[in-house]
């Protein structure tokens, strides 16, 4: 994080954070720097667990009623 040539070659990225304490995360950037290619906004990574109904859902097929049953269950929090 500290690292001069990342730091020249900004390779770092500054991502807000979603309960608005500061400073922003740090993230490694895309290391692929393309001149000619429009820019691209990062994001930061999720939450652990900020993604967990969704991905229940989608990827495994269960209902917002089961998972709302493993988290009564203590399954996942």
């Amino acid at each position: 994080m500290t690292d001069p040539h990342v730091l020249a070659h900004h390779m770092l990225s500054g991502i807000g954070r979603v309960d608005g304490a500061e400073p922003p995360v740090l993230v490694p950037g895309n290391p692929i720097r393309i001149h000619t290619a429009p820019g691209t906004e990062d994001t930061r990574p999720p939450w652990v667990g900020e993604q967990t109904d969704e991905i229940l859902q989608r990827e495994l097929g269960l209902s917002a009623d089961e998972v709302a049953s493993l988290r009564t269950d203590g399954v996942v929090a």
